[in-house]
């Protein structure tokens, strides 16, 4: 039995008798509402990469992709995306001076402009670690092929360090069922493209 295949039956099991299970990290709104406990699992969660509930997976069409293997509940927060933070270049010239492959390069606006090159399946700042965050496959809200954009990427600042630590986090847009496939949208033209969507 394929792996998809597993994961399909797995999921119309827990269908009949669904999981109540979420991260334990919630955030509502964009503005920085974690208690002092939530940061400190946040940044735990990061800096090991002891996320709950996600796991990699193979597809036949996509690659690569994250899956759930629990339900998660809207507004958690339920994986980061981690690797080198760059500031002092733009966009093309960090693809073109240093190769990086486009797809793993997410761009993060406000409050300050930076990239994440998460090129590297193992992050240079967390040698140890893999980030799933960079595995998770595109996809916008209202898809015609009913893939919809289950997650969206924000940046949350931990106050509660000293200096504060910025994260790039994924936070769930709408209840999510076990065995489902995490997306996002990449938010450019050729993701769509090379998506059809």
């Amino acid at each position: 039995m394929s792996q998809i295949a597993m994961l399909q039956k797995e999921k119309s099991k827990r269908q009949q008798k669904p999981l109540s299970d979420s991260s334990g990290i919630s955030n509502k709104g964009t503005g920085n509402f974690l208690s002092l406990d939530a940061q400190t699992l946040l940044a735990h969660r990061c800096d090991t990469q002891e996320w709950v509930g996600i796991c990699d997976v193979v597809f036949p069409t996509f690659g690569r992709g994250v899956v759930s293997t629990q339900a998660f509940q809207k507004d958690d927060i339920i994986m980061d995306y981690h690797g080198v933070a760059v500031t002092d270049k733009t966009y093309q010239d960090l693809i073109r001076n240093r190769s990086v492959p486009t797809e793993f390069v997410l761009e993060i606006g406000a409050p300050v402009k930076r990239f994440i090159d998460a090129s590297s399946e193992v992050c240079v700042e967390h040698p140890t670690n893999r980030c799933l965050g960079r595995l998770a496959n595109h996809s916008t809200l209202n898809s015609k092929k009913n893939l919809d954009a289950n997650m969206k990427i924000i940046e949350v600042v931990l106050n509660a360090f000293d200096p504060p630590k910025r994260l790039a986090v994924f936070k769930v847009r709408r209840n999510i069922e076990p065995f489902e496939q995490l997306r996002y949208d990449y938010g450019d033209k050729v993701a769509r493209y090379m998506f059809n969507m």
